[in-house]
């Protein structure tokens, strides 16, 4: 058992370490106009992977040995660390073509805490913090509910597991090409209300006696679907925010902030539907949703998401104008004394 766990450990170690390699390469590479489609790609790339990973290499498992799935999983990730190398490295400015290699930790913090304190800072943390509050306190107990009235773990595999999943997919793409085309608030207080109504009708569910199953497969696939967009619209605006000459080390403390808001009522709901009931749950779930629906449209949040609080794309080469040197700018004429 102990080497087993130690192999655990070490997996989760390296795997979180590249996935702050590949959102700080993100953040470099790509531009406004393309955080929406990016971070869709990123979502349901994961996504896909857990569907190979968690679904199909599951079910070979009956036919196939442990240590050949195995070995395809490290095929996987040698294939993606092969294409990754062929990525060319994006240069930036500096007295010296290593200078952002060179940053001292105290360098990266001291930037780090000036990237917290610009305006519209406090805004964007309670929308990172609050957004997924009432959805991680539903979703725990969606398929406990459905145990207990009488749904089989195949069928609640099938409508959570597989339907919610393809939805979930789906929903990511959608929320990728919304990000894309209006605002990015914009698209984070929409898919915020639409989340409300898939959820609302989940708990809608929740006081019948008996579910009907087209009402469970529509409103699981409707509370996944809205759920991706909106989780693809928040990671572009974290995305937006993050101040480039620190890239991962900003998305990083950005995407755990993120998890630790999701975090307290996810590990809490199993106390909550067991002591108030799983119909109070649900109800305080959806109200959590709209509350942060409602407070996305208050005056402070709009001004605070408003606010472009990203560093400017550093870049290997700027004209003399772009930088502002004196000698581009355009000095009054002088007057000609008449003769």
């Amino acid at each position: 058992l102990v080497p087993l766990l130690c192999m655990v450990f070490a997996m989760n170690l390296v795997a979180a370490t590249m996935d702050i390699a590949v959102d700080g390469l993100a953040v470099e590479i790509l531009g406004p106009r393309e955080l929406g489609l990016g971070n869709a790609a990123q979502v349901v790339g994961y996504k896909v992977g857990m569907l190979l990973g968690g679904g199909m290499l599951l079910a070979l498992s009956a036919r196939l040995e442990w240590r050949t799935l195995f070995f395809a999983l490290a095929a996987l990730v040698t294939g993606a660390m092969f294409v990754t190398a062929l990525v060319p490295e994006p240069r930036f400015e500096g007295p010296t073509p290593d200078a952002k290699a060179r940053a001292s930790i105290a360098d990266v913090l001291r930037t780090l805490r000036a990237a917290l304190r610009r305006p519209g800072a406090g805004a964007l943390l309670f929308a990172i913090v609050a957004y997924k509050m009432g959805e991680s306190l539903i979703e725990p107990i969606w398929s406990p509910f459905l145990r207990d009235h009488g749904f089989s773990r195949e069928t609640i595999g099938l409508y959570v597991g597989t339907f919610g999943m393809i939805a979930s997919i789906l929903g990511s793409l959608l929320g990728g090409v919304l990000a894309s085309t209006v605002s990015l608030p914009r698209a984070l207080w929409a898919a915020s209300g639409l989340r409300v109504i898939a959820l609302a009708g989940q708990a809608a569910i929740a006081w019948q006696s008996e579910p009907s199953h087209l009402l469970v497969a529509v409103s699981t696939c409707a509370e996944h679907f809205f759920s991706g967009v909106l989780t693809t619209v928040m990671f572009a605006l974290m995305m937006s925010r993050t101040d480039r000459r620190i890239g991962a080390t900003h998305y990083t403390l950005l995407a755990t902030i993120e998890v630790m808001g999701k975090a307290p009522l996810s590990l809490a709901s199993g106390a909550i539907a067991d002591g108030i009931g799983v119909q109070a749950g649900f109800a305080i779930g959806v109200g959590l949703s709209l509350a942060y629906f409602l407070m996305l449209t208050t005056p402070p949040v709009q001004r605070g998401l408003d606010l472009t609080e990203a560093a400017p794309r550093a870049r290997a080469v700027r004209t003399p104008m772009e930088r502002g040197d004196r000698y581009w700018r355009r000095r009054p004429r002088a007057r000609r004394a008449r003769p």
